[in-house]
């Protein structure tokens, strides 16, 4: 392959929207109409965004009612009420029928899977906790009556983003 051969980079509508954004100075109901123009003008184009929004869709879906169903196992099996109305409501789920993020069952997965999927717990809750301290170090910067960017810069945000890791 030549070196300088131009590589080909897959549109998403994340990139449709980030260049939009940029091009329409971050005025999201230009940006959005330009994206609808694009995305009319090109019908193949169309067809991969639709096809690719609605498997992002149904992921979401799948991802949301598994999480729903875990934490019904889980309000179900643990504390007294919980299991006394789930014993009530006829439910026999246990905790190990709780699903792991690829679908299968707590009970049928290996400790290969079962600490895969406690890093990904891991993860989420560590990326959630650096938020949480960095925004409320940004909180204790901004007095009443103030907006963040009236006594804060980027630098400054970035600064408190590193400090809070």
């Amino acid at each position: 392959m030549n070196a300088h051969a131009k590589v080909e980079t897959e549109i998403t509508l994340g990139s449709l929207a980030r260049e939009a954004l940029v091009s329409h100075s971050g005025r999201t109901p230009d940006a959005v109409d330009a994206i609808l123009a694009r995305i009319t003008n090109d019908a193949n184009l169309l067809r991969r965004l639709i096809r690719s929004a609605v498997e992002d869709a149904i992921k979401y879906r799948v991802e949301m009612a598994m999480r729903n169903d875990r934490q019904s196992i889980i309000r179900a099996t643990t504390g007294t009420r919980g299991a006394v109305v789930a014993l009530a409501n006829g439910l026999s789920r246990a905790l190990l029928d709780m699903p792991l993020a690829n679908g299968l069952p707590l009970r049928e997965a290996t400790r290969a899977q079962v600490l895969a999927q406690a890093e990904g717990y891991n993860k989420t809750a560590m990326d959630a906790t650096h938020k949480a301290k960095w925004l409320q170090a940004i909180a204790q910067s901004v007095p009443d009556g103030k907006r963040v960017g009236d006594v804060m810069d980027d630098e400054r945000a970035a600064e408190l983003y590193r400090e809070t890791v």
